[in-house]
């Protein structure tokens, strides 16, 4: 199996926020992975080995704009030809005019600003130390860059994370991202995957339910009879995850063990290697749980084993034709970012008029 043209690579396992869900905020990453940053060094080397990669996505547990050389990042991944996405998400609460300036100069494609209310109070209940007037501003600056550069990238996304708490503000959210042209994205809170102590949606679980079309993760899993991250498990072959240090990490959750170092190793032999492999069979039904295999404490892969809701080979297969991936690398970024808008306009047309 050869390696995916697309990866996932952190660019900073370290965020400045304390979020009490989050693994990151909790300790429990940096001690596992460490707290760290990509170097672009070692950026620089990485691409160079492996010029057959495509996009790579950098945000994972950590904020990427704390890594002081991101716009060095940038710029390397620009004049490989490699198309960088932060979609996992920033806080958005600390960001240099460097900073700025570089995701749009080097068509950062896309952007999630995690924004979870409308109000400091709110708002400061989950980002604790977040400043919400100082990720607003953030966004208008990244805006104004965009029309200086006259880009529509990076496409920014407001992801709105909802609580018991915060529930009451989530079209008033919908309305200030539209306003600043971004997309919205409402989604339900990991309370019931990590298990700890926050509360869990109440009376405003009627409007979760209008957003989301379920109250929460749990009832999703019990109507489907599959687990809400279940598509996570895809990127073992799709979109695999890699820590800053070169640790393959296979998806975006795990963060106890690993399947080697790319950095150390290359990326095609690590893909294609023996633990990462095993990983794949137990997604698929093929082979028992084993202990050095990451996915074996994972929930989402307990709720496959317990449901016998294996993974099929369609799940995990690129769909993307090659004539497409072509086409991708040789429009500017630009008028794919235009097209994304325009698709993203008339999905909400018709969103609105059902």
């Amino acid at each position: 199996m050869k390696p995916p043209a697309s990866i996932r690579l952190e660019a900073a396992t370290v965020c400045q926020l304390k979020c009490p869900l989050c693994p990151t905020a909790g300790g429990e990453v940096g001690k596992s992975l460490g707290s760290g940053l990509l170097s672009p060094e070692r950026f620089a080397r990485f691409l160079a080995d492996h010029p057959y990669l495509e996009e790579i996505e950098l945000s994972n547990w950590g904020e990427i704009f704390l890594n002081r050389k991101l716009p060095e990042l940038m710029r390397i991944a620009r004049e490989a030809g490699v198309a960088v996405h932060a979609s996992n998400g920033a806080n958005l609460n600390h960001l240099s005019e460097e900073a700025v300036e570089a995701i749009v100069r080097y068509r950062l494609r896309t952007l999630t600003c995690s924004i979870d209310g409308t109000s400091q109070e709110t708002y400061g209940r989950y980002r604790r130390g977040g400043n919400l007037q100082t990720v607003l501003q953030n966004v208008d600056r990244i805006n104004a860059m965009k029309r200086r550069f006259r880009t529509p990238l990076p496409r920014l996304t407001w992801q709105f994370v909802i609580f018991e708490h915060n529930a009451h503000e989530l079209e008033i959210a919908r309305e200030m991202a539209r306003v600043r042209n971004m997309k919205f994205y409402a989604k339900s809170n990991w309370d019931d995957f990590y298990e700890r102590s926050e509360p869990s949606l109440g009376e405003a679980g009627q409007k979760v339910q209008a957003a989301l079309g379920y109250r929460d993760r749990k009832e999703l899993a019990e109507r489907t009879g599959q687990h809400a991250l279940r598509g996570v498990c895809r990127q073992l072959w799709l979109t695999p995850q890699v820590n800053f240090d070169g640790r393959m990490l296979g998806c975006c959750v795990n963060y106890w063990k690993d399947f080697g170092n790319v950095f150390e190793d290359g990326l095609t032999s690590v893909f294609q290697g023996e633990k990462l492999e095993y990983a794949r069979e137990m997604l698929q039904g093929r082979k028992a749980a084993r202990e050095d295999i990451a996915c074996s404490s994972c929930s989402v892969y307990q709720h496959i084993r317990e449901n016998e809701s294996w993974l099929k080979p369609s799940e995990v297969e690129i769909s993307e034709p090659n004539w497409k991936r072509w086409l991708k690398r040789r429009i500017h970024p630009d008028l794919l970012g235009y097209f994304q808008i325009l698709r993203e306009w008339w999905s909400d047309r018709k969103r609105r008029a059902q």
